[in-house]
């Protein structure tokens, strides 16, 4: 008791009451209670690391969907590149209405097949990369036999 200091806060009926029930609950003094309460509450060093830890926690979290989805972009604006270039016709004849909307269907058929195999834009754009030492022509076109390869 020689390093202890005496001090008389107000409380709410209600708080008081609680903490001559814990008190008793635990066999502690209310002291012993009051004294750990206002240490932990003046600590706000080890309270706020564990609110930063899950507030990255959660912003990792979000930040795995968000790439997920810019995947998913990525891959249709790959696939819509890849068949415009295609069917890219030379005139265009009077089923073109007809046309498109299959081509449309096989579009979005074709990149729900490449989200559900894992086969992104990305990885296709990385399989096809080449030396520099590659012309242009020849880097095109071996990426989109490498296509055509990985989908069958």
């Amino acid at each position: 008791m020689k390093n202890r200091v005496r001090i008389q806060p107000y409380v709410s009926a209600d708080l008081r009451r609680r903490l001559a029930a814990c008190s008793a609950v635990q066999d502690v003094t209310e002291s012993a209670i009051a004294e750990a309460a206002l240490s932990k509450y003046l600590e706000p060093d080890r309270t706020d690391e564990a609110l930063v830890v899950r507030r990255l926690d959660s912003l990792a979290q979000t930040l795995g969907r968000v790439e997920e989805r810019l995947d998913v972009v990525g891959e249709a604006i790959g696939r819509f590149v890849q068949f415009s270039f295609k069917i890219a016709p030379a005139k265009i004849d009077a089923d073109a209405a007809t046309r498109a909307d299959g081509l449309y269907r096989a579009f979005l058929a074709a990149v729900a097949k490449a989200i559900g195999t894992g086969t992104t834009f990305v990885a296709a754009v990385r399989r096809a990369q080449l030396p520099r030492t590659a012309g242009a022509a020849t880097s095109a076109t071996d990426g989109s036999q490498q296509e055509k390869n990985a989908a069958r």
